[in-house]
């Protein structure tokens, strides 16, 4: 007789984690590499960027925290200054020849539009072929033909609707990013959110609608106030309701504007898969709306030395109030995954793919 005992299917049976993201970022760090950044960008007349590019980014990947592990960017500052002069030779003849010879400028900015999808589908290859998490890299699958349908023709749709196909152009393209992006060999995957979309654009458009009426009373309330003020001499501190109005003005719609991507990053995560893996989103949006505009106020009145400060805060907020659920345990799917990419062959961003700043 055996002294074996048969295995417990309840031990046996996978664990399932619910992991929340951290941040580890500090301000007066990130700072530190903001400054030495923009002033060396400044000494070498921009060609530095690349390489605080690099710096910036891995900051940020290394300071994110997922299951006790952490994100990592290897991407090499040579490669993304070759494609900022991509960039740049492609612009520059459009801007010199934009006055005196506008037909030869015009054939330049065509050329640049028919080669826009060859360089965001390498764009995003880099991006993503840069990436990795626990030693596996992410990458991008989409050819440059599906590029081409989603940014140079579904954007065709928007005059003859009156922009009103903007949500549905704009979630299409997100998707299509999306529904190519993989981890190791696992594909992402979004579920259509097209209903969401709209009423995300529709709310954002009533602000925009709503403030702008109110700013004009406003407005119209000062430039009354600072006649009358003229004629009898009183409170010279009239003269700064234009310039305060216009800070207030920028900063509102700075705050709309980003209020609206983080609810449209919401519904991403609230819809995005990563095989068995789906995310757990805690954004809202009045935290979202006082989030940017306390960040848009500070950024105008500190003359632009908050925005350390701002991006430590605004990332914090995002990575924190999202979590992934791993339904057998991360390891176990990360085991998987690993698995099948030793046996297909990673592949990487090479020597076309290049980061020109999309």
């Amino acid at each position: 007789m055996s002294d074996e005992s048969p295995p417990n299917p309840i031990s046996a049976a996978p664990i399932a984690q619910q992991l929340p993201l951290r941040f580890h970022g500090q301000t007066n760090e990130y700072f530190h590499i903001w400054i030495i950044n923009l002033l060396l960008s400044i000494v070498t007349l921009g060609i530095y960027s690349a390489w605080a590019k690099v710096r910036s980014t891995r900051y940020f990947y290394g300071a994110t925290e997922l299951g006790g592990s952490r994100f990592d960017y290897h991407g090499k500052p040579v490669a993304i200054l070759i494609g900022r002069l991509i960039a740049l030779v492609l612009f520059i003849p459009y801007i010199l020849l934009g006055k005196t010879h506008s037909l030869v400028a015009g054939c330049f900015l065509l050329l640049l539009f028919v080669a826009s999808p060859f360089l965001i589908t390498r764009a995003l290859r880099f991006r993503l072929g840069m990436t990795s998490y626990r030693n596996l890299r992410f990458g991008f699958t989409g050819s440059i033909g599906d590029a081409a349908v989603n940014y140079l023709l579904l954007p065709m749709l928007l005059l003859p609707t009156l922009m009103l196909a903007l949500p549905s152009v704009t979630h299409q393209q997100r998707k299509w990013v999306l529904d190519h992006a993989r981890y190791g060999q696992q594909q992402f995957d979004l579920k259509p959110a097209v209903g969401g979309w709209y009423r995300a654009y529709f709310c954002a458009l009533g602000s925009f609608i709503i403030f702008t009426i109110c700013m004009f009373i406003l407005i119209g309330v000062g430039i009354v106030s600072i006649g009358m003020s003229a004629k009898t001499g009183a409170n010279p501190l009239l003269s700064f309701v234009p310039l305060a109005s216009y800070i207030v003005m920028l900063a509102a719609y700075t705050t709309i504007l980003r209020t609206l991507g983080g609810w449209l990053h919401k519904l991403v995560f609230e819809r995005l898969t990563l095989g068995e893996l789906h995310f757990s989103p805690n954004y809202r949006v009045t935290e979202l709306f006082s989030l940017h505009l306390i960040n848009s106020l500070a950024l105008f009145f500190s003359l632009g030395l908050a925005y350390p400060w701002i991006r430590i805060r605004t990332t914090r907020y995002m990575v924190e109030r999202l979590s992934l659920y791993a339904p057998a345990g991360l390891n176990a799917f990360i085991a998987t995954t690993q698995g099948k990419t030793s046996a297909a062959g990673e592949e990487i961003a090479d020597m076309f793919d290049v980061d020109i700043g999309l």
